[in-house]
């Protein structure tokens, strides 16, 4: 069995985790042992909203500075098995 969580080290430095969706994409962000979570959901449809993600994810990057990024592999509508 993996050793329980509380006897690993603390790594500092900031960590994001996105899973992606073109309706509403979930962050997290772990930073010096604390980690934070929210929704990104565009306020606009089609193409733009692209562009919406992009300025989105270039303000939290350039604000947080993230070291390590993590994106969540993808499925085009199939059920979670």
């Amino acid at each position: 069995p993996a050793p329980p969580l509380t006897n690993l080290p603390l790594v500092r430095g900031c960590f994001m985790g996105i899973d992606p969706s073109l309706t509403s994409t979930g962050i997290a962000l772990i930073e010096n042992g604390q980690m934070h979570t929210g929704l990104l959901s565009p306020p606009c449809k089609g193409p733009e909203r692209l562009s919406w993600f992009y300025d989105e994810f270039t303000t939290l990057i350039g604000r947080y500075g993230p070291t390590v990024v993590a994106v969540e592999g993808y499925a085009f509508g199939a059920k979670a098995q």
